[in-house]
This record gives C-alpha cells, structure tokens and sequence, in this order.
C-alpha cells in the first residue's frame, strides 16, 4: 500500500519555470509539489506588475486549496518585499486565513536563514537593474540590518 504523500502548494509568477521543479528536485519523494500561477509578463516588472500579480494571492490560496496542500509556498522573492517592512507578514497571513495552511515567502525565509548563519553584512545582485533595489533597502533596514544603498 502507498503512503499519503504530502502536498506543497506553491504560488510562483506566470513568468516563472525553474521554482517548482526546484521543489521537486530537493523535496522526498513522499511530497508532491502543486503549483498555481500568479499573473506577471516580462514587461511589467514594476510597481504595477506586482500589485496585479498580488492582486491574485487571494485566489491562489484558494486554488491550491483545493488540492488539499498542507503548507504554501509564494515563491517570488520580489513580490513579498516590495511593499516594504510588514508586507510580507500580510501577505503570509491573507495565505494562511484563506487556505487554512501554514504558509512561508521567500524574503522572510531569506531574513530567517541569514540570521540563523549570523550574518553581519550581505551582498545582493539584482534584476532587473535597478527595480528592487529600493525595496531591498527597506526591507534590510527592517529587519535590523544596516542597509547601504549601490553606488
């Protein structure tokens, strides 16, 4: 007899093709990854490309609800910070209200991990040139981390 498998449900941008078979690379065999696309085309990065794409975040917990997910992932490092300090925790909250499941995104995660390594001073490169930068800043500064902008 099989084992019940566990399922993630993952919320990624209708642009994106590597972020769940990612997830299914690393994850046991006894998950399973379940997807559900975010509306986001290559020629609205910005502003107005995230607040559309966010716009669906509601929906998508509910989709992938209804493939019985036991956590969610929103797999758009982006578009969970760009909002600024407590974005993400709104977002992660809406997720976890309307689909009854623990949720995570990447920014907090990434915040998360750079302070369980003790990270004191952090790198980041960015695409496309110069559209998250502000965001990454304010996010930095945020979570307690001294924030320097590009030269």
């Amino acid at each position: 007899m099989m084992a019940a498998r566990k399922r993630i449900g993952v919320m990624v941008p209708s642009t994106n093709t590597t972020c769940e078979a990612d997830f299914q690379m690393v994850l046991p065999r006894s998950y399973t990854v379940h997807g559900q696309r975010l509306w986001l085309t290559n020629d609205a990065l910005g502003e107005e490309g995230m607040l559309r794409m966010n716009g669906e975040i509601e929906s998508g917990a509910r989709y992938l609800a209804t493939a019985h997910v036991d956590a969610i992932s929103y797999g758009c490092t982006t578009g969970s910070f760009f909002k600024g300090p407590g974005w993400d925790r709104e977002m992660i909250d809406l997720i976890e209200h309307t689909a009854g499941v623990p949720a995570v995104a990447t920014s907090p995660s990434v915040v998360e991990a750079l302070r369980c390594f003790g990270a004191k001073r952090i790198s980041v490169a960015t695409y496309p040139a110069g559209t998250p930068r502000p965001y990454c800043r304010q996010t930095s500064g945020g979570c307690g981390r001294p924030a320097r902008s590009d030269r």
